[in-house]
C-alpha cells in the first residue's frame, strides 16, 4: 500500500482536505514538472511503482460530494473492468487528461476507484469490501460483477473569478447559485426543465466545458433561459460537489450524454471486443 496526502488528511479539520491549503492536489501532479512539494511526492510514488513492477494498480479515493462508488480509467479492456468489478459496477472510460496517476503508461492495468463521498459511511465499507475482494482473489482479473460502461465524460467547470453560492433560491450578489441538493443527482438522469441553479446576467459565461469533442459547445448541454441553469438533453451527472472551493479549483461536476451511451447488450459486446492494453 502507498498512502499519500497524509499531511493534508491531518490538517485541521481532520480528513477534509484533498491537499494542503495553497498546494496542488497530488492527483493532478503525476506529470512534469515535478518542482513543488506535491510534484516531488508524485515523482517519488512513480519511481517506486516503476521499480516495483506490480501486476496491477488500484488507486482508491473518495469524492468530496455524496454519491455511489464508481471507477475511472483512461484505458479500456477486460483487465481494467475486472479490476473495477471488485469495487463497483460503474466503469467510466475517459480521455480527459488532468495529471492523475491512472494516466501514467505503466506496464500493467490501472484503475481509479472512487469509493463514495468523504462523509458517507458507506464509502468506507465500499473501499473495505473492494480491497478485501481484490487482495484475497486468486485471479484479480476474474470479473466479480457485470460492468456498466459510461464513455466520453465531460467536466462542467466554473471560472475562478465567479462568485458561487449553494442555496434553494437565487442568492443576491452571487454570479452562480447552485441548488443545495444537487448531489442527489449523482448517477441519476437529469432532464431538460429540471432547475440546477440560477445565474446572473452573464449566464453561461461563468462556466467552461472540458473534455468536449470538436464542434461541441457548452450550450449543447446546458442553457440559462430565464436565468435558470438547466440541461438541453438527458445527462447523467457524477462527482457533483457542494464544496465551493473544489467546484472553483477543480470542477462542479462531470457528466455523460445519456443518448450517446451504449445499450447494456452492446456494452458487453464492446468490452469483449476490446483487446487488452499493455
Amino acid at each position: 500500500f502507498i498512502v499519500v496526502s497524509v499531511d493534508a488528511a491531518l490538517h485541521d479539520p481532520l480528513y477534509t482536505h484533498r491537499a494542503l491549503p495553497n498546494h496542488r492536489d497530488i492527483n493532478r501532479c503525476f506529470k512534469p514538472p515535478y518542482t513543488d512539494a506535491p510534484g516531488m511526492l508524485a515523482k517519488q510514488v512513480l519511481d517506486y511503482l516503476v521499480d516495483l513492477a506490480p501486476e496491477a494498480i488500484v488507486d482508491v479515493h473518495n469524492t468530496s460530494g455524496s454519491g455511489p462508488a464508481f471507477s475511472v480509467s483512461t484505458r479500456l479492456g477486460t483487465q481494467y473492468t475486472a479490476l473495477a468489478s471488485h469495487f463497483t459496477r460503474w466503469f467510466i472510460h475517459t480521455d480527459i487528461e488532468l495529471g492523475s496517476l491512472m494516466e501514467v503508461p505503466f506496464c500493467c492495468a490501472i484503475v481509479t476507484i472512487e469509493s463514495g463521498g468523504a462523509m458517507d459511511e458507506l464509502a468506507t465499507l465500499n473501499a473495505y469490501n473492494g480491497l478485501r475482494s481484490y487482495l484475497t482473489a486468486e485471479d484479480v482479473f476474474a470479473p466479480r460483477q457485470d460492468i456498466e460502461l459510461l464513455e466520453q465524460p465531460k467536466r462542467l467547470e466554473i471560472h475562478r473569478h465567479a462568485t458561487l453560492a449553494y442555496a434553494e433560491r437565487p442568492v443576491f450578489g452571487a454570479n452562480v447559485t447552485i441548488r443545495q441538493d444537487i448531489e442527489q443527482r449523482n448517477f441519476g438522469i437529469t432532464r431538460p426543465g429540471e432547475v440546477l441553479g440560477w445565474l446572473d446576467h452573464a449566464r453561461l459565461e461563468h462556466f467552461r466545458l472540458a473534455g468536449q469533442q470538436p464542434q461541441e459547445f457548452l450550450s449543447d448541454y446546458f442553457c440559462a433561459d430565464n436565468s435558470e441553469l438547466t440541461v438541453t438533453r438527458p445527462l447523467k451527472f457524477f462527482m457533483v460537489t457542494t464544496r465551493s472551493d473544489i467546484a472553483k479549483s477543480d470542477c462542479l461536476l462531470y457528466f455523460v450524454d445519456i443518448n450517446n451511451q451504449l445499450t447494456t447488450s452492446k456494452r458487453q459486446q464492446h468490452l469483449s471486443e476490446v483487446p487488452l492494453s499493455d
